[in-house]
């Protein structure tokens, strides 16, 4: 499918957080008391309150809330998906599994169907009727994330006491609806645990799985109506962008041209909605100004994507965009140096791919910072991606058209930096060449010089780049002449510049020339979208391998998610591709085909101790006290550390120590 891309939305709606409220919220706000806006509960505790939900919730124990015939029609409504995409489900119930949570599919009336996992939260779950027959709509559970999402009509994540219901204070919720082709809730899948637990799933995982059902059902439906390969062929092969649009409006498919189009906008911000665009197949093509395409004038024409039954499915949307209308600058309309072109640059930073806020926000600010003049400071640990924000600065530049010269000052021999970096006159040192040579500096004339662990800079090199930035001007090595430069600087550390000027190491003027604008950019340790970026990593390896993606198996993406990551971003590939080399029969490649070494985020920090193999001697003695306090019982232990019951199976193996494996 070349030219052709999955999900182009990939985010699709942001997961709503609701985080517990203090007791004397919880009052007034279960009394009505509070404004809707006071607290962000509040909205949703109101429509509880309204529906009559019981804010105490105990009478569900004792009275079982359980029915025989809505759990028949709860799985009756939802079998269509359960068995076309049992594989998946199965494995996000292992992954629930071993991470203590209920795995939980309900019909788009908040009732249990199917229930998978659990672990050591098995038995409250029964206890709090988390199970088959259940309902947990908000009339009758009050705020929940299964009654949430449905009402909403987004992803949830209600955490202890932001349950309406006290009785559900100690749960953890993660909650995302899922919808057929059509854009119909059709289910709700679940995954809940003690609130102890939380961030032991994180929420990409459901996520995925629920995108991945979606898929699942699309491919069944797209091929009862025999449309889907016509449509993406007909999307590979069109010249102008082109979209497969599923309601509400959701892309579903773009060729190149269209993922240009889109690129760093909103879908609503470039698309007619999905009813102006199914009203085109009747009343004939749409324009419409678009003042974000640079002034362009858009006619889309729209065929419609029926199944088998004659019902819509999703609309094949073509943009034919006229050329903009012609701007003057001034002086015979030529554009002035600087002036951005009216091509769109958004494009630049697709390479950057997450959605956690951290990301996010380093992406919307270097693309804010790229239109600018400014030298900009990536401050960012080895492996995070710098060179591709440096690259994304660049390209989204009015330099864009000037080359981009990239360096590792780290790695330049300290007796040759000022010659590689500023060049060389003839005969200026022993084996110079004898025409002298243009360094890195003058290649970098009219574009931009990244400059990547900045730090490691010598000083007479700084002072040397001082001059360049201040004045324009260099010498290269054994000549007087001056030569001019016209450059932006890019540059990146993973140490602390502040105290290398206090400490006297780094110059403190060169610091403030080159971080006009500091960018940080988070390790990925710190992201919450691991998932995500794993599967894009994925896909673009196995496509790379000639194969078409396959799913990763959830308990993979959880292991994922668990590790530290040291190695950031480039150790996360190599880990794929340690994957594709072992699971080259697999369907789903799961936890069995990573490196033995892939140790999940670490048991209680050891700072100061020396590491071996990713574990170290205060983690073992960590392992033991928390082993003794439970009696040996490994999951009272992994409850204690806060660690999954197979992180502490494996660090006992990695330690020697005896542990029986349980149940």
């Amino acid at each position: 499918m070349s030219g052709v891309v999955r999900d182009v939305d990939r985010k699709g709606p942001r997961l709503l957080r609701l985080a517990p409220v203090e007791d004397d919220v919880r009052q007034c706000l279960i009394a009505g008391d509070l404004d809707a806006e006071a607290h962000p509960v509040a909205t949703h505790w109101d429509r509880s309150r309204r529906l009559g939900a019981d804010p105490d919730g105990g009478h569900w124990i004792e009275s079982g809330v359980v029915d025989a015939d809505l759990r028949r029609e709860a799985i009756d409504a939802t079998d269509d998906i359960w068995h076309p995409a049992r594989a998946i489900l199965s494995g996000f119930g292992r992954a629930c599994e071993r991470t203590d949570h209920v795995a939980v599919l309900s019909d788009a009336r908040g009732v249990v169907a199917r229930t998978l996992g659990g672990g050591d939260f098995a038995d409250t779950a029964r206890r709090l009727r988390l199970v088959e027959g259940a309902l947990w709509d908000e009339t009758t559970r009050g705020t929940n994330a299964i009654g949430t999402a449905l009402a909403v009509g987004r992803p949830v994540s209600v955490e202890g006491g932001a349950h309406f219901a006290r009785v559900n204070g100690e749960l953890i919720c993660l909650a995302t609806p899922i919808r057929d082709p059509h854009g119909r809730v059709v289910a709700v899948l679940d995954a809940t645990s003690r609130v102890e637990r939380l961030g032991a799933l994180p929420p990409e995982v459901i996520l995925t799985v629920a995108r991945a059902i979606e898929e699942v059902l699309r491919a069944r439906v797209y091929a009862g109506a025999s449309a889907l390969s016509l449509v993406e062929r007909v999307l590979e092969h069109a010249s102008d962008a082109a979209f497969l649009v599923e309601r509400p409006g959701r892309v579903v498919r773009a060729n190149h041209a269209g993922r240009q189009l889109l690129a760093g906008r909103r879908t609503d911000e470039v698309l007619p909605t999905f009813e102006e665009l199914a009203g085109a197949i009747e009343s004939g093509p749409l324009e419409r100004q678009e003042v974000d395409l640079g002034g362009a004038r858009v006619r889309w024409t729209v065929e419609p994507v029926a199944d088998a039954a004659g019902d819509v499915l999703a609309l094949l949307v073509f943009a034919e965009t006229g050329a903009p209308p012609a701007r003057s600058y001034g002086h015979g309309g030529a554009r002035p140096h600087g002036a951005p072109s009216s091509r769109s640059t958004g494009d630049a930073f697709l390479p950057i791919v997450g959605d956690d806020p951290a990301i996010e926000t380093a992406r919307e600010t270097a693309g804010r910072l790229a239109a600018t003049g400014l030298p900009v400071l990536l401050l960012a640990e080895t492996g995070t991606g710098k060179e591709l924000f440096a690259r994304a600065i660049h390209a989204a530049s009015a330099r864009r058209s000037g080359p981009l010269v990239s360096v590792n000052c780290g790695a330049l021999p300290a007796d040759l930096v000022a010659s590689e970096l500023f060049g060389h006159g003839p005969g200026a040192f022993t084996g110079a060449a004898a025409r002298g040579s243009d360094g890195l500096i003058a290649a970098a004339d009219g574009g931009t010089l990244f400059l990547d662990e900045v730090a490691d800079l010598g000083p007479e090199a700084q002072v040397s780049l001082l001059r360049v930035l201040e004045t324009g001007t260099f010498s290269r090595i054994g000549e007087a002449t001056e030569r001019r430069v016209d450059l932006r600087v890019v540059a990146a550390t993973c140490q602390d510049l502040q105290a290398a000027v206090r400490a006297g190491t780094f110059r403190e003027d060169l610091y403030f020339r080159i971080g006009g604008a500091v960018l940080p950019i988070p390790p990925l340790r710190e992201r919450s979208d691991i998932a995500l970026l794993a599967g894009f990593l994925w896909d673009r390896l196995e496509r790379r391998t000639g194969r078409e993606p396959r799913p990763l198996a959830p308990a993979l993406l959880v292991r994922l998610a668990e590790h530290d990551w040291p190695g950031n971003v480039r150790e996360l590939e190599s880990t794929l591709e340690y994957v594709s080399a072992l699971a080259v029969d697999a369907d789903a490649p799961g936890v069995e085909h990573l490196p033995a070494t892939l140790a999940p985020r670490s048991l209680p920090p050891a700072a100061g101790c020396e590491s071996t193999g990713g574990w170290t001697l205060a983690h073992r003695e960590a392992l033991e006290r928390a082993l003794r306090a439970a009696g040996g019982n490994v999951s009272a232990a992994a409850r204690e550390l806060g660690v999954a019951r197979s992180t502490v199976y494996r660090a006992a193996r990695r330690f020697g120590l005896n542990v029986r494996r349980q149940g």
